[in-house]
């Protein structure tokens, strides 16, 4: 453990002076070095990308601190990598403190904007050091040990098993228009909800209509019995009440209103870790990013979506609104193409799924795109009056 900053970065620099090689394996910038051992440390690392070693001549005609360069030459240094990585975090870590401090000061100085200081605490959280772990036979046979990461969605078996659904999936489904996308995210959101946590991010209709149709699936009643449920009698509503009780149940999470990316990085980071957590998007598009044209906006999104399933230990599933089909090809089959002007999400979803109603009102599931499984077509049966979407049974 190093006694103080100063006391670290004239050790790392008295190693790299003798060691230059680990300049190739080191993420350290000038800017983690404070006063004069940031010169030093920007002459010696231009030096050795030069001549590929460290020259004391040129390192003194960038750096006219001869004392300082004689004391870090002749310092006595730990020839240890060990050592060296441990200096290498510290000093980030002294660096990202510094930071956040000065940050913080700004905007209690109102120098910057709440948003500002948000997204550079974040950015600051990102400086790490990173420690690579070596693969080896204890770490290969506890995944062995491990129970199977596969996800059984139980009111979907065909799906279930064409699927595949694996942790940290990002699954994107889409749907033009009034062709069910959330009812059958509502119908998967029922059937998951029974084995894991699960969040659903609403970002489109009003919270009372997820809860009417949340009710519905549950009970079997329609929609429109439950809008009316003061006007029940005794036995509907004591339908409705279980239909409550099963849902209260459940570890299910509801947030209604509008969602940026940073917003929903905050609700994953809120997440249990211990539990894996299926979270819904309803819909994708509909989340605020920077970027200003669609294409950019898409793929900033589908990126991050993809990138937060991995660090959160979630697995999100997306309802993606697909561009407005024109008159003449309503009914047309969605294809992987039909996703070619929205920006990386083809790419970034590691399953893509459509769902389809073609002009005789059939209803299908269609499984374009499938990393861990296979593509098909399944049939399905969506009562709309009661909300619930159901896998057809050929007789």
């Amino acid at each position: 453990m190093m006694n103080t900053e100063f006391q670290a970065q004239a050790e790392i620099l008295s190693i790299l002076m003798n060691k230059p090689e680990y300049f190739k394996n080191t993420i350290l910038q000038d800017c983690y070095f404070t006063h004069d051992f940031r010169k030093l440390y920007s002459a010696m690392y231009k030096c050795f990308y030069k001549f590929n070693g460290i020259v004391l001549e040129h390192i003194a005609e960038e750096f006219n601190n001869i004392n300082l360069i004689e004391n870090i030459v002749y310092a006595s240094y730990t020839d240890n990598e060990t050592r060296f990585k441990a200096l290498e975090s510290f000093l980030i870590e002294s660096y990202r403190k510094r930071n956040a401090e000065l940050v913080c000061d700004d905007f209690l100085n109102r120098k910057i904007e709440f948003s500002d200081l948000c997204n550079k605490i974040n950015e600051i959280k990102e400086l790490k050091s990173v420690k690579i772990q070596k693969l080896t036979k204890e770490t290969l046979a506890k995944t062995l040990e491990k129970k199977s990461k596969q996800i059984d969605i139980p009111k979907f078996p065909k799906l279930s098993n064409i699927l595949k659904l694996c942790n940290n999936d990002f699954v994107v489904i889409g749907a033009r228009t009034g062709a069910g996308k959330s009812a059958f995210a509502l119908n998967l959101l029922a059937s998951l909800s029974a084995h894991y946590p699960c969040v659903y991010l609403n970002l489109e209709i009003a919270e009372e209509q997820i809860h009417n149709r949340l009710l519905a699936i549950h009970s079997g009643l329609f929609v429109a019995n439950i809008e009316k449920y003061n006007e029940q009698d005794i036995k509907v509503k004591y339908i409705i009440e279980q239909a409550k009780e099963k849902i209260a149940e459940k570890d299910i999470s509801l947030l209604t209103g509008s969602f940026s990316l940073e917003k929903v990085k905050a609700v994953l980071s809120s997440l249990n870790k211990s539990d894996h957590t299926i979270v819904f998007i309803d819909h994708l598009l509909l989340i605020k990013a920077k970027a200003e044209n669609r294409y950019e906006k898409v793929t900033e999104i589908a990126m991050q979506l993809r990138a937060l399933s991995l660090d959160f230990n979630v697995t999100i599933i997306a309802i993606c609104q697909l561009s407005r089909f024109q008159k003449e090809k309503e009914f047309e089959i969605p294809t992987l193409s039909t996703l070619k002007d929205s920006g990386e999400i083809e790419n970034s979803a590691s399953k893509v799924l459509f769902l389809h109603e073609d002009k005789n009102k059939n209803f299908s599931l269609i499984v374009a795109k499938n990393r861990t499984g296979t593509t098909a077509t399944i049939d399905l049966f969506f009562d709309k009056q009661r909300q619930i979407i159901s896998e057809k049974i050929k007789v």
